[in-house]
């Protein structure tokens, strides 16, 4: 019996019935494949191997310098989905609304599951930090009102002289 390996399967040749054969290993159990052509044998193993990639969709964060002289509120939370993952540990995923991909180490990422719970607490943040966003425009307006001292004048009403 002739033996071959092909990207961790065992390929065997059965002689009586001249076919190839190998046993796949499944979450349903085990199912054995054979065909008479090799080349056959090893391009099943490979479909196996490239399992196709579904798209996750997640949430990233956004982490903007915000000055505080922003007049819009910038949501920190945006709409993604994960396209792929690399062999090196490395996630791409595309924002809504946008072509370019980005890319996020997995080992100490900051994305997030898109569900029904992260929806509601990423609602909520956001509503919270637009009201903290909002009241901090309302701090700086009312602050604006307040007259200062004219240091030039006082100075000059005491000393005769300008600064």
């Amino acid at each position: 019996m002739e033996t071959i390996k092909h990207n961790g399967h065992t390929i065997n040749f059965d002689e009586e019935r001249e076919e190839w054969w190998t046993t796949i290993k499944s979450d349903e159990g085990q199912e054995t494949v054979s065909d008479p052509s090799l080349k056959k044998m090893r391009e099943y193993i490979d479909k196996l191997q490239k399992k196709t990639f579904k798209r996750i969709p997640i949430f990233v964060s956004i982490n903007r310098y915000r000055s505080g002289t922003e007049i819009e509120y910038l949501p920190r939370y945006r709409e993604a989905t994960i396209t792929s993952v690399s062999p090196n540990g490395n996630a791409y995923y595309v924002e809504k609304g946008r072509k370019n991909s980005s890319k996020e180490g997995l080992r100490y990422c900051y994305l997030y599951e898109d569900t029904p719970e992260n929806r509601e607490a990423i609602a909520h943040y956001e509503k919270c930090a637009k009201e903290a966003h909002d009241a901090s425009l309302r701090e700086r307006d009312a602050q604006k009102k307040i007259k200062l001292i004219d240091g030039n004048k006082l100075f000059k009403s005491i000393y005769g002289r300008d600064l």
